[in-house]
Order: structure tokens, then sequence, then C-alpha cells
């Protein structure tokens, strides 16, 4: 820091002009203020450094301390020699002592050494932000980089190992974003009596196109689309409210049912889908396990109620 100090200091308790003098010739913007003044400032981030006089002081002249402290404003207190003031003085929340009398030069090093500590203080905040930021882009990237390599060999889509990683991710990104995530589990009906009766080939290349009519319905970035095992797929929808989401889903279903694939075992007469939708706003306790238990009981009572249909649940 450069010998001229720049900043707002306010001086408490002192009835000689002297010492605002000095703290102004140092650099500083340096006034003289009473208690209620100088409290007021401080609440109105116009003062940075306190110089308080505490030799005699009354009640709010201590509750001025307590509140800078509060508020980050480092507190210069002036005490006399008796080991017992200075003790208060640290308790109430003051950051150094100066004992009186005391020069002039002495207060302005006190008070050089508090401006530099709240350089120091702002610049390791700025430093902790940046790494924070860096450290949250690192493991994004990571994530990211990691989920180009998992997909489904059968179908070409994400596989559950893509899933759980990518769920994972935008589950601590909402968290920290304060936004919905939304989970889509889609399972093919009756699709075991269709590998009995059309045979595994064609079990195989069912899958396929559910896959693929699945993916064509899914038009964001962000939204990831999975195997989640045998007949059933996953659609992850990043900052995605409950009716959005079903709106999805409803949209998906009818993709599969275009696809005309007959399946003589199904009611509809063709392939179709049941999805079960569940929406959860993430906090950082919380865990997206919820989330897919909620997804699965939704799917369950859309078989429940007679397959080819769409059935929402929000995350308790």
């Amino acid at each position: 820091m450069s010998d001229s100090i720049n900043g707002s200091a306010i001086l408490v308790g002192f009835v000689d002009a002297g010492p605002v003098e000095a703290v102004r010739n140092a650099g500083f913007t340096a006034r003289s203020a009473p208690p209620w003044a100088a409290l007021q400032a401080i609440r109105e981030g116009d003062c940075d450094l306190l110089v308080v006089r505490l030799t005699g002081a009354f009640r709010d002249v201590f509750d001025l301390v307590e509140t800078a402290r509060t508020e980050r404003v480092p507190v210069v207190a002036s005490v006399t020699a008796e080991e017992g003031e200075r003790q208060r003085a640290f308790e109430t929340g003051a950051s150094d002592c100066i004992v009186e009398p005391f020069s002039d030069l002495e207060l302005i090093e006190k008070l050089r050494i508090q401006a530099e500590l709240v350089t120091l203080r702002g610049e390791v905040g700025r430093l902790r932000a940046e790494l924070g930021r860096a450290v949250i882009a690192l493991d994004e990237a990571r994530g990211a980089a990691t989920l180009q390599s998992m997909h489904d060999d059968l179908t070409g889509v994400g596989n559950v190992k893509r899933f759980y990683t990518a769920m994972e991710l935008e589950w601590k990104r909402a968290a920290r974003t304060g936004t919905s995530v939304s989970l889509l589990l889609a399972d093919i009906d009756q699709f075991r009596l269709y590998n009995e009766r059309s045979g595994h080939a064609s079990g195989d290349d069912c899958l396929r196109s559910v896959a693929d009519a699945l993916s064509a319905g899914i038009s964001r970035a962000g939204d990831l689309l999975a195997r989640y095992g045998g007949e059933e797929f996953v659609v992850v929808l990043p900052s995605t409210a409950h009716d959005a989401a079903l709106a999805v889903a409803q949209r998906l279903a009818q993709s599969v049912r275009e696809l005309s694939l007959p399946h003589e075992a199904s009611a509809a007469g063709i392939v179709t889908v049941s999805i079960g939708v569940a929406t959860a706003e993430p906090s950082e306790t919380s865990s997206p396990a919820v989330l897919v238990a909620a997804a699965e009981e939704a799917m369950r009572a859309a078989k429940a109620a007679g397959r080819n249909r769409v059935v929402g649940r929000h995350a308790r």
C-alpha cells in the first residue's frame, strides 16, 4: 500500500481537533462525529475506519463498536493503561487499542495497519471467489468431458452411468442457482411380451426406434436422454417446472405412438410408453434420489392406470 491512504475515517469522543487533523493529513477523509452519526455512517457504508475514545465512554459508544464489528469496520480504541479497559475494548469488538497519551505518528501507524488489513481481506475474499468459480468451472468441464464417453451401445443414447453423472451435476447446479429439475422415466409398455412374440432382434430394433423418437423430441442442448435399463429411458430436464415437464412427456409419448410399431400384446395395438414425471427444487442437503424415487412412483402409477399415459409427481 502507498504512503497515502485512501479511506473514510471517523473519530468519536475526541474534544481536541488535533487527532482529526493528523489523520486527515495522512491521506484519510477524516471527520469527528458523535456516536449516533458514526453509527449512521457505518450503516450507510460511509465509514472505512473508526477511532473511538473508550475512556469514560457511555453505553452508546460501546454499542457503536459492536455494530462496527458486525459490519466489518475496523475500530482502533483509545484507552488508558489499565489492563481491564484494554480487555473490555477487545471484548466489545475493537480491532486494536492505542494507549493514552499517544502521538499522532502512533495513531496514524495503527490506522495504516488496519487499512492494509482491510485491503488484504478484500483481496483474499476476491481470490477465494475466483477460486470457487474456477473449481465449479473445472468440475463442470470434467463432468461434461466424462459425459461424452457414456453411451448405450444398442441405442446410442446415454447409458445409466451418464444419467447418474448428469443428474448429480444438474442437481448441484440447481441447488446453487435456486432452480428446479424435472425427470421423466419412460417404460415401453408390455415390452417383455413384444420380445417373446417378435423375437429379440425385433426387440432391439424397437428399442432403437423408441430411443430415436425420444431423442428427436428433446429440443434443448442441456436436456439429457439415457437408457435407464432394459426397456426404460430417462430424460433429465434442467431448469424445468412441473407443467413444462408434463408437456414434454406428452409430446414424447405421442412421438412414440406415431412410430406405429405393431404390438399385438398392447391394448393400443402399437408400441406405446408409460411416462412418470417428477419435479424437485434441489438444496445442498437434499439428494437426487428423491427425484428418481418420485419419477419411478409416477411411472408405476401410469402403468397401474392402464399404460400409454403420463402421470406426474412432485418430489418430497
